[in-house]
């Protein structure tokens, strides 16, 4: 480019102009007669002025300072009509120096090269250059990255020195977005930029952002993995393996679909710090950070195909009432498992169904499968491990990694070949069966552990649904928190025409994968009707024990229809009534029961077949209706009603204060027992003995107030 300036001041200044205009294009200044005040001038007035051709010959380059300034993929470049100082960023972070790779051309020719230099050490010879190649470099890359948007953040992230801040700048975009499926594509979008490792930190800053944006004055419970009821709120939750693809292949997500048709990724709460919550959508907290899938396919109920299709309007609401799932649930279990009694299937289809609501309600049966070996209890238990919620099927089995499962995954767990619980001297000192006497209730089921690594105590649940299975039965307290299934050895003319098993899971995958996901949808479109017939029901199972753990499943059972409800009745006359009546008699407790029953009706008369066969007559006296005996008495009658244990006395205070809580305990005495023998072996070889003496009430008082001693 050629240019005439004027001669004067007003010249001067469209030189300085446009040399801050066009500073990078050559421009060759044409000179002319000096004394003449412009151009125009010149050619008019100057007698033999020269051709413009000629002046445009004798040009001379404009010099110039000037430079412009660009920073295009982490090349930054100086650049004016005469050179090109080009600075490429090859790594820059933490408190470390940036360094690149430094080029100079001068009139087009490569003059000086640098690679991995940082700019305090391109020399002397670029001075003037270094301060505003650092003032380039730090505007761009580390200044106002707040009020940056999210592609120029990816792109600057590796060569800043403001990591953290822009971590949290796009947590804080990530917070502002509240569609969830569009805060996941950006969550994708940041592991896919910028991997995985800085996914985790936006992540935990993501989660410190929201637990900012919570009551602190709230409880919020922990919920298992696998399913969560918020009946106050109108939240539901269900685990399910979400499926997905990027370029990288294939991955199964934890995810959660709620009610209303979102999805939750679990994967994507992190704790900031040990102090931080991981709070699920404002409602519940999770006992520790969810990296990868808790379940394989086969174990998570609800499948990814039946979420989208209940995402998108798909599954018909006919099909996921309770009696559509039960009459399904029923006609797959008859398919393998045979029994004669018809009421056994819908009592099985029943409490399949109910594990689907367990933390709704708060409280689970257990199912136990009782029968000789060969009776079907390992094929029932498959059977159900295909259509009870999120099953485990497990055989010896840690106590500690049952109720970590159990807190922090859930679900339904089958205990199979129980046979260490069959009496209370087996379970005296067993922590599995703590774990079931417990763990049929959310209030009662909890246990505290000391994590080796923090020093502090954790609390683990142990409650949800479980099947047991065993031979020989099961010790009283647990088998009190179980449905019952007896099962009989059948000839195999008989069970022959049963499917086998194999063929049966091979067969029916789609229709077992359809039935479990659809029991997941039912569940989280019946909760809330589900849980107002719960709470509203009367029921009278015979004993608080039934009836508390019949609720859960009686409440499914009126909502499905009569033929249910009377089979309920039925199955608890059949066996659950007979059961208790059972207990009572071969219980300690029901061992208790009738000694303090004997005394009751036998202490005062002329004879007593208890009292003076144990002569006994000594230690029990009877004013009116009032009997006072001391508690060697009942341990004597005890033993004898029991036939198989010699109770001990400390054994004999605990069971009377657990079962009558009310009774006046007198001054403990100690009373001697020399004079019989067979009492001294019993004790033994002590010949005295600690007691209390307790006060009962006899059915048939004496006519006479005197004390009477028998």
């Amino acid at each position: 480019m050629q240019d005439m300036f004027d001669n004067d001041q007003a010249g001067n200044q469209d030189t300085v102009k446009i040399n801050e205009m066009l500073p990078d294009v050559k421009i060759y200044q044409i000179e002319y007669d000096s004394r003449v005040k412009d151009p125009d001038e010149y050619f008019k007035k100057s007698p033999s002025p020269s051709s413009i051709q000629a002046l445009m010959d004798k040009a001379i380059p404009l010099q110039n300072d000037n430079y412009t300034e660009s920073l295009i993929d982490h090349t930054l470049e100086f650049r004016n009509r005469y050179f090109s100082l080009k600075y490429r960023i090859t790594s820059r972070g933490g408190s470390r120096k940036q360094k690149g790779h430094f080029t100079y051309h001068y009139n087009g020719k490569l003059i000086d090269v640098k690679p991995d230099s940082s700019v305090d050490k391109l020399g002397k010879k670029y001075l003037d250059f270094i301060l505003p190649i650092e003032e380039a470099l730090e505007n761009y890359y580390d200044r106002n990255v707040h009020s940056k948007p999210l592609e120029e953040l990816f792109k600057i992230f590796w060569y800043s020195r403001s990591k953290i801040q822009i971590i949290e700048r796009l947590a804080g975009i990530s917070f502002e977005e509240n569609d969830l499926t569009a805060r996941d594509k950006l969550f994708c979008s940041i592991e896919d930029h910028l991997g995985a490792s800085v996914l985790d930190d936006v992540l935990k800053e993501f989660n410190s952002d929201v637990n900012g944006s919570l009551d602190p004055e709230k409880n919020y419970a922990f919920m298992p993995a696998s399913q969560a009821y918020d009946v106050q709120n109108g939240k539901a939750y269900v685990y399910f393996n979400s499926i997905s693809s990027d370029d990288s292949g294939v991955k199964v997500v934890p995810a959660l679909l709620a009610n209303d048709k979102r999805v939750i990724r679990l994967d994507q709460f992190r704790r900031k710090s040990n102090q931080h919550l991981l709070i699920v959508d404002g409602s519940f907290q999770l006992h520790e950070e969810i990296t990868t899938a808790i379940m394989n396919t086969e174990t998570s109920s609800l499948k990814s195909k039946h979420v989208k299709k209940f995402i998108d309007g798909e599954i018909a609401a006919l099909d996921v009432t309770p009696r559509m799932i039960l009459e399904k649930m029923v006609a797959l279990i008859k398919k393998v498992f045979y029994t004669e009694d018809e009421t056994l299937y819908v009592i099985l289809a029943l409490f399949a169904y109910s594990t689907y609501f367990y933390q709704l309600f708060g409280v689970t049966p257990y199912l136990f499968l009782n029968a000789q070996k060969g009776s079907g209890k390992s094929l029932l238990a498959s059977v159900l491990s295909k259509i009870c919620f999120c099953c485990r099927y497990t055989v010896g089995t840690t106590e500690a990694a049952l109720f970590r499962t159990i807190s922090n995954c859930g679900g339904t767990i089958i205990l199979d070949e129980m046979e260490n619980l069959t009496s209370r001297e087996k379970t005296a000192d067993s922590l599995m069966a703590s774990i079931l006497k417990s763990g049929y209730s959310k209030n009662t089921g909890n246990t505290l552990r000391t994590n080796l690594e923090t020093k502090s105590i954790e609390e683990f649940s142990l409650f949800g649904p479980k099947i047991i299975s065993n031979i020989y039965g099961l010790e009283d307290v647990v088998e009190d928190r179980c449905i019952r299934i007896p099962l009989k050895k059948y000839d195999a003319s008989v069970t022959n025409k049963m499917m086998n098993f194999q063929v049966f899971e091979n067969n029916y995958s789609d229709q077992l994968e359809e039935i479990s996901s659809l029991a997941c949808i039912s569940a989280l479109v019946n909760y809330t009707e589900i849980y107002g017939k719960f709470v509203s029901i009367d029921l009278d199972m015979g004993s608080a024990r039934n009836s508390q753990i019949m609720r859960p499943i009686l409440t499914l059972a009126s909502l499905a229809g009569q033929e249910y409800e009377d089979a309920v009745n039925q199955y608890y006359q059949t066996y659950m009534q007979k059961d208790k009546e059972w207990m009572d008699l071969n219980s300690p407790e029901g061992a208790l029961k009738q000694a303090f029953k004997i005394l009751e009706e036998e202490a005062g008369g002329s004879y007593s077949e208890w009292i003076d066969e144990h002569s006994l007559k000594h230690f029990v006296t009877r004013i009116g209706n009032e009997i006072t005996a001391n508690t060697f008495v009942i341990k004597l009658l005890m033993d004898e009603i029991d036939g198989k244990k010699n109770y001990s006395m400390s054994e004999v205070h605990k069971l009377i204060k657990r079962v009558n809580p009310n009774l006046d305990f007198g001054r403990r005495t100690s009373i001697g027992i020399a004079s019989n023998d067979n009492w001294v072996r019993l004790m033994g070889n002590r010949d005295k003995v600690s007691v209390y003496q307790i006060s009962l009430h006899g059915s048939e008082p004496c006519n006479s107030l005197s004390p009477e001693i028998f």
